[in-house]
């Protein structure tokens, strides 16, 4: 029996450069780290984290594993130095309930070179926590209809208003809506808004009071 175009071309393996690249065609990038490996260049990051914003997976093998440092010394921290220009989001350990266990025949564990180590993917947690003030504004306004209060939805606008920002959609301080506190890149904001910030603020607020024309 023959192996379709599809298969052939999603089991080739091809090099990647970052920033060169056109990396919309890849699905996955697997990237071995070596210890000599360097810092990413301002350009190569920026198409990684335009990758990993639009869904794209990235793993990252420091070869390290079940057997200490030997086979891989320095591995460790050539990766904190290839991940500092990265948006990489909280991680938690990959478990049997993630969807990854789930979509891929209800996998038991995920073996790699070796067996019994972790796997690390996003936190669960920050994706749950978009749902769960998305529900609660929802409540809120619900609620101010029926007893006719107007509620203005910042979250709601801080969150359409940073759809675009770079490194990672979504995030109001890369979309320069906070306070940097550190340039970057990637930026450091704390909790406070900017001047952006609170013009969005602003936007909402003026959204839901009532025009001169209402009655």
């Amino acid at each position: 029996m023959g192996v379709s175009p599809a298969f052939a071309l999603a089991c080739r393996k091809n090099g990647v450069e970052p920033g060169k690249t056109d990396l919309s065609f890849y699905p996955l990038l697997y990237w071995p780290i070596g210890a000599d490996a360097q810092p990413l260049s301002r350009e190569q990051a920026a198409a990684l984290n335009d990758y990993m914003s639009r869904g794209g997976i990235i793993l990252l093998d420091t070869r390290d594993s079940g057997s200490g440092t030997g086979f891989a010394p320095g591995t460790g921290s050539a990766l904190q130095r290839v991940a500092q220009g990265l948006v990489i989001p909280p991680l938690a350990p990959l478990t049997t309930e993630h969807v990854l266990a789930r979509a891929f025949y209800l996998l038991q564990d995920f073996p790699g070179l070796y067996t019994g180590e972790s796997v690390w993917v996003q936190r669960d947690q920050d994706r749950t926590n978009v749902a769960l003030v998305t529900a609660l504004d929802n409540t809120v306004s619900a609620v101010g209809l029926r007893y006719h209060a107007r509620v203005a939805d910042a979250f709601g606008a801080f969150f359409a208003a940073s759809a675009n920002s770079p490194f990672l959609a979504h995030v109001p301080c890369f979309a320069g809506l906070q306070v940097v506190v550190s340039a970057g890149p990637p930026p450091q904001c704390d909790i406070h808004p900017s001047a952006a910030g609170h013009a969005v603020f602003t936007q909402a607020i003026l959204a839901v009071l009532p025009q001169k024309d209402d009655d």
